[in-house]
């Protein structure tokens, strides 16, 4: 990746528990230094719901999640279309559960299928 001019970071969006000002905060960020790079250096969505970690049994269920996450990228790509991402620890929980439970990669959507609508 070939970067010129100043780059816009975004990490740890954590779809679809993101901060709720954090989309506007980058937006201003990005007219305030003319950025002309946007990269995403991962943890889009949470995945809370096949997370290693303990699970809240009042939190939505992984499709309703999944929903969520899919409208939350929506409204970013709308916001970032160049944007590049990098993968992150829960954006491979997916192939992570896959390994665990015996189930190549070839058996597991990709991201871009998991979050597209």
């Amino acid at each position: 990746m070939n970067l010129k001019g100043n780059t816009l970071v975004i990490a740890d969006t954590h779809f679809p528990a993101e901060h709720r000002k954090y989309l506007q905060h980058c937006l201003d960020t990005k007219k305030q230094y003319n950025c002309k790079n946007i990269v995403h250096v991962g943890d889009v969505a949470d995945f809370h719901n096949i997370s290693y970690h303990e699970h809240d049994p009042d939190y939505v269920s992984i499709s309703d999640e999944l929903k969520q996450v899919r409208k939350c990228t929506a409204i970013w790509a709308k916001a970032f279309p160049n944007v590049n991402v990098c993968i992150g620890n829960h954006d491979a929980l997916v192939y992570r559960k896959a390994m665990t439970h015996g189930f190549g990669v070839n058996f597991v959507k990709s991201l871009n299928e998991i979050s597209s609508p």
